[in-house]
């Protein structure tokens, strides 16, 4: 286990191979938002930048909740990994729909309408 730093309140850490995948995931994935941003005039590829981004920061939100020794420290990486899990489904969305050429269908009221169909009632 990894100590904790003086002060009290800190996060709590414990090594292990289970965290390696999820790890590898996550700089796999930043790796192809940076190539996709480079090639931003292909259709759909700043679309996929960003689906890559959401996943990566879920991917290293969750290798941290594994990575996490103590409840504390795992509640907080559970939250932090909600915004790369909630943003995925939408920006894939989005991506699909540039890349197979029906980018009309995006609309800002059409985007709305699906995260009101996704929230909890």
């Amino acid at each position: 286990m990894i100590p904790a730093a003086r002060g009290g309140n800190s996060m709590r850490w414990q090594l292990t191979p289970y965290a390696l995948p999820t790890a590898v995931g996550a700089v796999l994935s930043i790796s192809l938002a940076a190539y996709a941003w480079r090639r931003s005039a292909t259709p759909g590829a700043r679309s996929f930048a960003v689906l890559m981004l959401a996943v990566s920061e879920w991917a290293a939100a969750y290798t941290l909740i594994v990575l996490g020794a103590d409840l504390p420290t795992k509640a907080i990486w559970s939250k932090v990994q909600f915004v790369g899990l909630a943003l995925t489904p939408l920006a894939w969305l989005v991506f699909a729909a540039q890349y197979t050429g029906r980018a009309g269908w995006i609309t800002v009221g059409a985007i709305v309408e699906t995260c009101g169909n996704w929230s909890p009632a």
